[in-house]
């Protein structure tokens, strides 16, 4: 098989294709940090400016060099970065702080927590029932939760229980079909909970 040369030219455009993916996923990471009260409000607010910096540099310079696989930043984003809701939203807004409103806040969790609730139901229905799969997400999902203080609402209970019960799992384990199909029950009416309480919110 031939191999495929590739112009320096070329190799300069995908490289800061990947410079963009890899500056997007990072803060998705930092935002996971935070959420989790991994790091301080000093590291988060200065690793995310820094980055956000980065982002800016990086699709400015994609805009003006004509990059031919790079059409314009919000396809890039729906196409490579779906599953990063928590930088898409950092990147739109800017990185969350003592100033940011309530609104802005609820905003921001409740689409990351809709987001888990969407991307859990998923993975059952596609059969991807492994602790390894699904406990992490959870895991973030309580996280979200818990910051719009909703940790005294009985779904997150179940949800919880949910937790203790994969955290005494193996990693490699699955749930069975009749597991599968109550925690998926369990998350849809967890979701209807969510929207229940973002509609109730929004009426004050």
């Amino acid at each position: 098989m031939a191999n495929v040369e590739i112009t320096p030219g070329e190799r300069e455009h995908v490289d800061y294709l990947a410079d963009l993916f890899a500056v997007v996923l990072t803060i998705e990471q930092v935002e996971k940090a935070n959420r989790r009260d991994l790091i301080t409000e000093k590291q988060y607010s200065d690793t995310v400016r820094r980055l956000l910096e980065k982002y800016k540099s990086t699709v400015s310079h994609l805009e003006k060099s004509r990059n031919p696989y790079f059409t314009n930043v919000d396809e890039f984003l729906d196409r490579y970065c779906s599953r990063c809701p928590a930088a898409r939203a950092t990147i739109k807004e800017g990185p969350s702080g003592s100033a940011e409103t309530n609104a802005r806040f609820l905003a921001r969790q409740s689409l990351e927590c809709g987001q888990f609730f969407i991307t859990l139901l998923d993975a059952l229905r596609l059969q991807q029932t492994a602790v390894d799969a699904i406990n992490p997400l959870l895991g973030d999902l309580l996280s979200g939760l818990n910051k719009l203080g909703l940790s005294k609402r009985d779904f997150y209970a179940k949800l919880q229980s949910w937790r203790k019960k994969l955290d005494a799992m193996q990693a490699a384990d699955v749930l069975d079909d009749s597991s599968a199909r109550q925690f998926a029950y369990d998350l849809e009416q967890g979701y209807n909970s969510l929207r229940a309480y973002l509609d109730e919110d929004s009426r004050k």
